[in-house]
């Protein structure tokens, strides 16, 4: 999947993106957000695991580059739960660049894409200390669907994981909405 954004370009993860995987993803903050902080992080298993991604019909993995630098910024990975039923789970990651809009603006775009293509779910889980990924989930129509009380454990502490979750026929409304608001008159 390419696509060309205001700000980004959306474009395959390759081998080549390992190096910014594993610098971004060993970050205390990411590990704390995303992975735990025990997570070994390395070059070599996240070229593995790109490999293995590539190799699945299952599973979408994009690299967020700055259209302005050509600079790698984030990703986005999108799996297929229930290809019948077409669910699929979302992970999401910034290494730098928090808090301006770039994970917004490549949701937005790759969820226009996959609604488009017969898509009727999308599910995310955000830990509870997680506030900026909630916001974003909210923000982006996503409702908080459940909690997994204290289902995560890391340096020693037990924390609750909330369930998201956006239908095709919310994220149709929310942005024939959107489009309705920017026509009226000011």
């Amino acid at each position: 999947m390419n696509l060309e954004l205001e700000r980004l370009i959306i474009r395959p993860v390759s081998e080549r993106d390992a190096p910014d995987l594993a610098c971004w993803k060993s970050t205390a903050t990411f590990r704390k957000m995303s992975t735990g902080s025990a997570t070994f992080i390395s070059e070599q298993n996240e070229r593995a695991d790109i490999r293995r991604s590539l190799t699945s019909c299952k599973e979408t993995y994009v690299i967020l580059e700055k259209q302005s630098s050509g600079r790698s910024i984030g990703y986005v990975r999108f799996n297929w739960m229930e290809m019948a039923q077409k669910v699929g789970w979302l992970r999401f990651g910034l290494g730098e660049q928090e808090g301006s809009g770039y994970m917004s603006e490549a949701l937005t775009g790759l969820f226009h894409v996959l609604f488009q293509r017969a898509t009727h779910r999308i599910e995310a889980e955000v830990y509870s200390y997680n506030e900026r990924s909630q916001s974003l989930l909210t923000k982006l129509g996503f409702q908080k669907e459940g909690v997994r009380r204290q289902a995560h454990y890391d340096e020693g502490i037990y924390s609750d994981i909330y369930g998201f979750g956006l239908l095709a026929h919310d994220w149709r409304m929310q942005q024939e909405q959107r489009t309705a608001h920017t026509l009226l008159p000011k």
